[in-house]
């Protein structure tokens, strides 16, 4: 399938686990020359148990429409902005002689501001206990790109692995921009706090590091899991690369001034810390709670404010069977969806909550939940079973449960007549959905 700029995309082999991944080609002269009005790229398939090394980025998509040309195997390519800016700073960090700082020392942010990906991997490596010099990583994954995004069905099986991606990288390095507004004074202040230099941070230093984390970029839905299974976390704004890592008590302590009003980079941080000491033993949350706290985080497409989530959901959480990221469907056949696969019963106010926040992440209007609560009854065959510690329990005594199923016969006819694609949600079974 073809994209706007005309690129032809390969098709992948879902049943092996296929991914693509990006090279950027530098070419001689390239760096010196400052000449980066042309981004070459080749685009290869892996299944992603055989991949070579690989970092993924993580970075704001924006709104606007893609404008910007590059080349993948020697075919045009058209990105937004944002992405355009981030691959010319990557370019800078792709291939570039080592100081004399960092061959003496150990790397630190303080010794070199313009790490190499290859400083980077040897940070990374030693965080994980791995001493391997001279280990390259020269693959990189990036959604827009390695994604064919105008195909619904390959967007859907791709973010179904995505948790698996982020896992699998090397390093996730996250683009929050250029630098403006103070960053470069923001992250050294920061690293003033890690280090235990912070204790007398001037009201300019503090302002600078409320605008660099009030970035849009830390508004967005999936970086919520991008943060918090990277197993290694680097941080590029403008040309400055720094470890997120080295920040992990940075954001913890509660009511720090320099804390304040930064809710969601406290809480992505705590759930990264909390995975870092637990690793895979960690689960996150349901996601009622993930959604209770981040369901206004942006996405182009509200159905990502759920499929963005489902990487962290625990085991005792989560669904009866894998709730399967789908774009060819509604964010009303997707609320039904969830309810159908939730294993575990919501009780009392919590039920209510939970269907108001997930109104709210898909964008539904309020006025729709009455006939929405209609067709998940109807299609759990109106038997509202609740189950806690193993035992079943029914919410309501039979007369009672007749009444409301008379009730919402009505309201079932008026939700297929008012939206026709919920009648497929009668139909289908929830390990079919």
């Amino acid at each position: 399938m073809a994209t706007d700029s005309g690129y032809e995309y390969t098709d992948l082999d879902w049943s092996s686990r296929q991914i693509r991944l990006l090279q950027l080609r530098l070419q001689a002269g390239d760096i010196d020359s400052n000449d980066m009005s042309e981004i070459d790229c080749s685009l290869q398939t892996f299944q992603l148990a055989d991949s070579p090394p690989f970092y993924a980025l993580s970075y704001v998509w924006g709104t606007d429409k893609p404008a910007h040309k590059i080349s993948i195997n020697k075919q045009p390519f058209l990105i937004r902005s944002n992405l355009w800016v981030a691959l010319q700073e990557l370019y800078k960090h792709i291939s570039r002689p080592a100081t004399a700082k960092s061959r003496e020392k150990t790397i630190s942010l303080e010794q070199d501001k313009l790490w190499t990906i290859d400083e980077i991997t040897k940070k990374a490596d030693g965080q994980r206990g791995r001493n391997e010099n001279g280990r390259k990583v020269e693959y990189l994954w990036v959604d827009a790109i390695c994604i064919n995004q105008r195909d619904p069905l390959e967007r859907g099986h791709q973010v179904d692995m995505m948790r698996d991606i982020f896992l699998a990288a090397d390093f996730v390095l996250s683009w929050l921009g250029l630098e403006e507004h103070g960053s470069e004074r923001a992250i050294e202040a920061l690293i003033d706090v890690a280090e235990g230099r912070g204790d007398n941070i001037c009201d300019e230093a503090l302002q600078s590091i409320l605008t660099l984390c009030r970035r849009s970029y830390f508004e967005r839905m999936w970086i919520v899991q991008e943060f918090i299974l990277a197993r290694s976390l680097f941080v590029l704004c403008g040309h400055r690369i720094f470890c997120w890592d080295d920040l992990d008590e940075v954001f913890l302590p509660p009511g720090k001034p320099y804390t304040v009003g930064l809710r969601l980079v406290q809480d992505i941080s705590i759930r990264r810390v909390m995975r870092k000491i637990w690793g895979d033993a960690f689960e996150a949350s349901t996601l009622y709670h993930l959604l209770s706290s981040f369901h206004g985080n942006k996405c182009s497409d509200p159905r990502d404010r759920v499929y963005a989530l489902l990487g962290l959901i625990s085991s005792r959480g989560g669904f009866f069977e894998p709730l399967a990221a789908n774009y060819e469907i509604t964010t009303r056949q997707l609320f039904c969806r969830v309810f159908r696969h939730l294993r575990i019963g919501i009780i009392g106010e919590q039920m209510g909550d939970f269907k108001r926040v997930l109104r709210m992440a898909l964008q539904i209007p309020e006025e729709d939940g009455v006939l929405l609560d209609a067709v998940i009854w109807a299609s759990e065959d109106y038997n509202p079973e609740i189950i806690i510690g193993g035992r079943t329990y029914w919410s309501l005594d039979r007369l009672e449960l007749y009444k409301l199923h008379i009730e919402y016969t009505a309201q079932v006819d008026k939700a297929i007549k008012r939206f026709p694609e919920l009648g497929e949600e009668l139909r289908t079974s929830p390990g079919e959905a």
